[in-house]
């Protein structure tokens, strides 16, 4: 599939079927962000999360790596939607 892009001045202007897949990405990153981090406060409680804090004073990895990657994921999605409707 080719990208074409029409010139206005100084500014490019993306034809909407880029624009479009570029919002739908951007969707799938977001909800993937909030689905890890429900997943990764929600093993905060867990038992295993418990005797990791106990003998470490920290989460353990695995929650430590959902939350972290939920919010990544989360803020990219989140700048992705306001790029595409922006352009």
């Amino acid at each position: 599939m080719k990208v074409q892009f029409v010139s206005l001045g100084r500014h490019e202007v993306r034809q909407p079927t880029e624009r479009l897949m570029n919002m739908s990405i951007a969707i799938v990153l977001l909800v993937a962000g909030i689905a890890l981090l429900i997943f990764g406060l929600g093993s905060t409680d867990s038992i295993n999360n418990a005797f990791s804090r106990l003998f470490t004073g920290h989460y353990s990895d695995r929650t430590t790596w959902l939350i972290a990657g939920g919010c990544v994921l989360f803020t990219v999605g989140l700048l992705g939607c306001y790029r595409s409707r922006r352009v």
